[in-house]
């Protein structure tokens, strides 16, 4: 993370609960950060738009991490998946891919 915000590009570290975002250094909820609505439902979609800070933000993200990604929901995944596909134009591709995101998980092994 420290490597590639020297190099100037832009990371952003999420989290599922609160609790856990204030423990990442600028962490938010992945709910603050991808604008979705909770409770989030199978048809939930964002309220960031390309014109918007947050949009262009996230165009500018090199590197998403969710950390406890275990612990959130499939559709969580897919409504930022689908969300920054829009961003970034991409849509060959899927975000979940070590270029655009990795995903921390405590509960599957300790670090």
């Amino acid at each position: 993370m420290h490597i590639i915000r020297g190099q100037g590009k832009q990371v952003s570290l999420v989290a599922w609960t609160g609790i856990a975002a204030n423990l990442l250094i600028d962490g938010r909820t992945y709910h603050s950060q991808f604008g979705l609505p909770v409770p989030l439902v199978e048809n939930s979609v964002s309220r960031i738009t390309g014109d918007s800070v947050a949009g262009k933000i996230l165009k500018e993200t090199s590197l998403i991490i969710w950390d406890e990604s275990t612990v959130a929901p499939f559709i969580a995944l897919d409504a930022v998946n689908r969300l920054v596909k829009e961003l970034k134009n991409d849509k060959n591709h899927l975000v979940v891919q070590l270029l655009y995101l990795v995903v921390i998980s405590d509960k599957l092994y300790q670090l």
